[in-house]
């Protein structure tokens, strides 16, 4: 049998049977051996080793998803009273809207009721002052119904030579109505003619119209001295001619409507005629030639030179074959000024 030389502390050789020959057991031995049976009950599961730890790093992304994970319940912490800090102030100024309102409905109501009250009180105003003009019509037609009378008579007999008495006449029937109360209420309540009164009113006013458009023309004088400028001057005159050209106009259409109204009602037509006021017309006009060619020489004499002279002379041409054109001819004053108007012009062109 091997033996193990095994070696001591104190360096000293101590012989042992050999490891395999401890171990060894005879066949024969372990053949009569009985073999004891292993209970059957189940072998214990194995125990389960603890998981180990990992340290796992956690990247920078990852932790601003962590982070912002913790913090989206504080978030919505601060919407949420953010929110209802809106609503707050909404409804606050809803109620002050409401109050407004409120306010301006009882404002308005209250001036409902003035202006209510006033329009009564206007509404009494109109009836009394209605009553108070009807009680005067009466007593106008009970006591003055021969002065009415007389008047009829009058308008009703009366003739005329020529347009001047139907003016006077006009004027002196005008002022005899004025001291009714209401010159209509009154005399319908009488046989007032009133188409001749009309037809002697409408001519009376025509020939005073015309008669002051001739009477302002013919007040026009071009060595006057006045410090008006020539540019104001000659704009005067051109919007006379234009009021005449107007006027003559109008003349043509009454007399060709109203002729044969006038002359039965014994109403002088003469003045309505070409040798009437419209021969004076046409005269006011070559007067209107006479003052414009005058005032335009005068400025052009003033001149130093340059193109407003030559404007200045073919506008004062223009205006006078206007005025030709109007009146049919021109004076023999009014063609000299012309004469030296067109020199002028030829001397400005050369």
């Amino acid at each position: 049998m091997k033996q193990q030389v095994l070696s001591n502390a104190h360096g000293g050789r101590i012989s042992s049977p050999s490891v395999a020959a401890r171990t060894r057991v005879p066949r024969a031995a372990a053949a009569a051996t009985p073999i004891k049976e292993a209970p059957s009950s189940p072998a214990p599961a194995p125990a389960t080793p603890p998981r180990a730890r990992r340290l796992v790093r956690v990247s920078s992304k990852e932790e601003r998803v962590v982070t912002g994970a913790a913090a989206k319940p504080k978030r919505h912490k601060e919407d949420s009273e953010e929110e209802t800090r809106k609503l707050r102030g909404e409804v606050e100024a809803l109620r002050k809207e409401v109050e407004r309102l409120q306010l301006l409905n009882t404002e308005l109501e209250c001036d409902k009721s003035d202006l209510t009250h006033q329009l009564a009180l206007a509404r009494c105003t109109i009836t009394r002052l209605q009553e108070q003009h009807d009680i005067y019509i009466k007593t106008d037609v009970e006591t003055k119904g021969d002065f009415i009378n007389g008047l009829i008579n009058k308008v009703q007999t009366t003739t005329y030579t020529d347009v001047e008495q139907v003016l006077t006449f006009v004027d002196w029937l005008d002022q005899q109505l004025s001291t009714l109360s209401d010159e209509t209420g009154v005399l319908k309540h009488f046989s007032w003619p009133e188409r001749k009164a009309d037809a002697l009113r409408e001519a009376a006013f025509e020939y005073r119209d015309l008669k002051c458009v001739v009477t302002e023309i013919s007040s026009l004088n071009a060595d006057d001295g006045s410090p008006t400028s020539c540019e104001a001057t000659l704009r005067k005159i051109s919007s006379l001619l234009d009021k005449l050209e107007k006027s003559m106009k109008r003349l043509v259409n009454l007399r060709s409507s109203v002729m044969p109204c006038y002359k039965q009602f014994g109403i002088p037509t003469e003045w309505m005629l070409d040798s009437g006021i419209a021969s004076k017309m046409r005269v006011a006009s070559v007067t209107l030639a006479k003052v414009y060619m005058k005032r335009a020489l005068k400025e052009i004499t003033a001149y130093t030179g340059g193109g407003n002279e030559a404007a200045l002379v073919a506008q004062s041409v223009r205006f006078t074959y206007r005025v030709h054109q109007f009146a049919g001819g021109l004076d023999s004053e009014a063609m000299r000024a012309f004469e030296e108007l067109t020199q002028r012009s030829r001397l400005t062109a050369v």
